[in-house]
């Protein structure tokens, strides 16, 4: 299978295996945006906020949801499990602006920056609109870290891969599906620090696959796969 990586990006932003799959096309009808939130923080469960409303609660570490807003400028709170709605102690707070069918992924982390956003409008590629999509991406507070993504987990790779500092990403596309082992590691090191974990890359599906934690025993590699839009 080849690879196409159409860029890395250092976003610089001011953010076992879990899957979740999420049937709705991409570009809801409509008309609102779709933001998904994954819980990054080891040992915590978290209490999400969208203007005083309790959207999700004890989401465990590794874990993600999906929530559909219509455009503005919502305020996201996140909280630290709390029985009572929207109390207790606050991780991390961040005023949002939503357009019509805004795509986010947000990852809530341990240390600043504490909140990561992806915007995932990049996504999508024409004309291999029904190729394979994904997003490897640095979500964690590991430091710097290799993503490997192969047929098998590597010994010796010819070429050293992109380093990932937190909140970096790569986007691309695959030209046939099949199944990839993917793992992180420390720079000039072969030792899995999260993974391998094998993953199906599908058609009309996009995966978003994110490594999180705070050091090697508790990093995890977290995917989330959601259907694409049928291409016209």
């Amino acid at each position: 299978m080849r690879n196409s990586i159409s860029r890395l990006v250092a976003t610089g932003v001011i953010t076992s295996l879990a899957v979740l799959t999420i049937g709705v096309p991409v570009a809801a009808s409509s008309g609102k945006a779709t933001i998904a939130i994954v819980n990054g923080i080891p040992g915590k469960k978290i209490d999400i906020c969208i203007n005083g409303k309790e959207v999700r609660s004890g989401l465990r570490y590794g874990a993600k949801t999906i929530v559909r807003r219509s455009p503005g400028k919502p305020l996201l709170k996140i909280y630290k499990r709390d029985v009572r709605k929207c109390r207790g102690v606050k991780l991390m707070q961040r005023r949002l602006t939503l357009v019509e069918h805004s795509d986010l992924t947000l990852v809530a982390t341990k240390k600043a920056p504490k909140l990561l956003v992806f915007d995932n409008a990049g996504l999508s590629p024409l004309p291999a609109a029904h190729d394979p999509e994904y997003a490897y991406r640095n979500a964690s507070d590991l430091g710097p870290i290799n993503i490997y993504v192969g047929p098998v987990s590597p010994v010796a790779p010819a070429l050293a891969p992109p380093i990932f500092n937190k909140g970096d990403q790569a986007l691309g596309h695959t030209d046939l599906p099949d199944i990839r082992v993917i793992l992180a590691t420390y720079p000039g090191k072969f030792e899995p620090i999260a993974g391998p974990v094998a993953v199906y890359f599908k058609t009309l599906r996009r995966h978003e696959i994110m490594v999180v934690g705070t050091k090697p025993r508790n990093a995890k590699i977290v995917k989330l796969l959601r259907a694409k839009a049928e291409p016209i």
